[in-house]
């Protein structure tokens, strides 16, 4: 499904050698879309990364549930929060109409 692919993708990133968030944004970015974000992208991913980390620390419940059932990783609230960030760039309409 596209949340398990959002999972692995998430995976991927704070896996790399990438410890800034705006470093992994844009590695993520890149990835997706083959290109660099523009300004804008970045200032619109790094608030949406913000306010989805700072919604899942709250609200850790919510973080388990997009991670799955019974998921026991460390920092579950930022792997949650990356995997929205993966979520929204592979439903961007560049992302599926890209050849």
């Amino acid at each position: 499904s596209m949340v398990e692919f959002a999972r692995g993708f998430a995976a991927r990133i704070i896996a790399s050698s990438e410890n800034a968030d705006e470093n992994r944004l844009a590695l993520a970015f890149n990835i997706a879309m083959s290109r660099a974000p523009s300004s804008l992208e970045m200032e619109r991913l790094t608030a949406y990364l913000d306010k989805v980390l700072d919604d899942f620390r709250q609200k850790p419940d919510a973080a388990r549930a997009l991670l799955g059932v019974g998921e026991s990783t460390e920092n579950f609230e930022e792997y949650a929060a990356w995997t929205a960030i993966c979520r929204v760039l592979l439903n961007l309409d560049e992302f599926i109409t890209r050849e």
